[in-house]
């Protein structure tokens, strides 16, 4: 039996997150690097019943469907794959963004951190950046400028687009392969109906 969390969890800090790249044979999660930010906003539905003009109920429910914002420092590889820039045709080294560049799907993960280091797992099952490249030189300035990238996230099987959980609720085997083995499947049970 797993402990449950009774004290208020306030996200303070991202420390360790991943991509994997979802239409690869590889299903290795490659580190992002450092994160200077994450913001996420997900997607609800309300339902209204009105009885001769007035609302008498609403009923809301989620999406399955948001949108999350990340600045950082990324891996230079895992960076031109996430935008497609590894295009057919071009010299090896040679990376190129345009109208041949698809933007890949992939799973994210991360552990979150409050105030006292208490963890938190998340993952993002279906993402893509829905954004071209963005990034800012400036010259003689004191700070390394962290690229910004908005995430695009879509439902998967089972409808969900965003997963979480709190360390202390975790099974030991569920921790272990959150950051390096995530799949949606991990996180249910058996009796758990796949959405159509």
């Amino acid at each position: 039996m797993v402990a449950k969390l009774t004290t208020v969890f306030s996200e303070y800090e991202i420390k360790n997150s991943a991509i994997k790249i979802n239409d690869e044979s590889s299903s290795t999660f490659n580190k992002v690097g450092c994160v200077g930010s994450i913001e996420e906003a997900l997607d609800c539905i309300t339902v209204t019943k009105k009885c001769e003009g007035v609302v008498k109920k609403t009923v809301t429910r989620g999406a399955g469907t948001g949108e999350t914002k990340i600045t950082l420092h990324m891996n230079y590889n895992l960076y031109v794959s996430l935008f497609g820039m590894d295009q057919k045709g071009l010299k090896e080294g040679v990376y190129a963004y345009g109208t041949g560049s698809r933007h890949k799907e992939f799973c994210y993960v991360g552990e979150v951190m409050d105030e006292d280091g208490n963890i938190k797992y998340k993952a993002y099952p279906r993402c893509s950046v829905k954004t071209g490249p963005a990034n800012k030189i400036e010259n003689g300035g004191e700070e390394v400028q962290e690229i910004e990238m908005t995430f695009s996230l879509y439902p998967d099987k089972y409808g969900n687009c965003e997963y979480e959980s709190p360390a202390i609720e975790l099974d030991e085997e569920t921790k272990i392969k959150w950051m390096t083995e995530f799949t949606p499947e991990l996180t249910q049970t058996s009796e758990v109906q796949v959405s159509e």
